[in-house]
């Protein structure tokens, strides 16, 4: 066996790993303010807010039919985010719902609160917050390695109800002693949602897409050329093919290569 030349499998670099619990501070206070942020900004937007327009409109919490449509509007939400999450990303995901649903709830604020209205106006709010839940509820476990995800996000998830303690003793305040309007109560919980959302969640929160690509890149750099393995292949149909198994690709063939050139040894020494 000493004739027989052994190749040095390349050692594939470590993928980056993804924070752990409470280990990347900034990572984790964002994640924490957008919290914060959604408990307060969507419960006075999908249900306060509704509730003082009627005392002047059309009161959308009355009927047990516009309840169900609000529901279904939720489900419709839902499913819209799951839809755009795989195409766009979580923050941009998140980022197109919240910004929508604040524009619409503050839209809803400004127009005559007939029923048509409310009720298509309440509608739409619901569809684009119930959107927006669905990509935070998806984002934030993206933050963390399986061994402390659950801790993680129960952390979070205690954190905001901080805020939601916070908002329910705000909201009654802000209308009954500080004697805000209904417009000016959307139009700030509005605009808290669009800057936290797009001010500090896009800039400095989390993003997998990004250390997906990294971990990607960190297995393929195996010191061959790309003329043999080529990142990208089309098929037929115009698909984009990425290769995500090329390091065990060639581990396998670099195997086969040393058990012919020791089958090919034994079998000379034999002969």
């Amino acid at each position: 066996y000493s004739n027989v030349k052994s190749e040095d499998v390349p050692t594939p670099m470590v993928p980056l790993s993804k924070p752990t619990c409470l280990g990347q501070p900034v990572h984790t206070l964002v994640l924490w303010t957008l919290w914060t942020a959604m408990a307060l900004s969507s419960y006075a937007l999908g249900t306060y807010v509704p509730t003082l327009i009627s005392l002047w409109g059309f009161n959308v919490f009355a009927n047990w039919s516009t309840i169900v449509l609000l529901y279904v509007a939720q489900v419709l939400g839902c499913i819209m985010a799951a839809s755009t999450v795989e195409t766009y990303g979580l923050k941009c995901s998140l980022a197109f719902f919240a910004s929508l649903g604040a524009v619409a709830s503050m839209m809803l604020s400004q127009a005559p609160w007939s029923r048509v209205v409310v009720v298509g106006g309440s509608f739409v709010v619901s569809a684009l917050l119930a959107g927006s839940w669905s990509c935070v509820l998806a984002y934030t476990p993206e933050h963390y390695t399986t061994a402390v995800r659950g801790r993680g996000v129960g952390y979070t998830f205690s954190f905001s109800r901080v805020g939601a303690i916070g908002g329910s003793l705000l909201y009654p305040h802000m209308f009954n002693v500080w004697v805000m309007s209904v417009t000016t109560i959307t139009w700030l919980f509005a605009g808290l949602l669009v800057i936290v959302v797009v001010g500090i969640v896009l800039p400095y929160g989390y993003d997998p897409l990004l250390t997906e690509d990294s971990d990607r890149d960190a297995y393929l750099e195996i010191g061959t050329d790309d003329e043999e393995f080529p990142l990208v292949a089309n098929d037929d149909q115009g698909k984009t093919l990425r290769r995500y198994g090329a390091y065990d690709q060639h581990l396998e063939r670099k195997k086969l290569q040393e058990a012919e050139a020791v089958a090919s040894l034994a079998h000379r020494r034999l002969g």
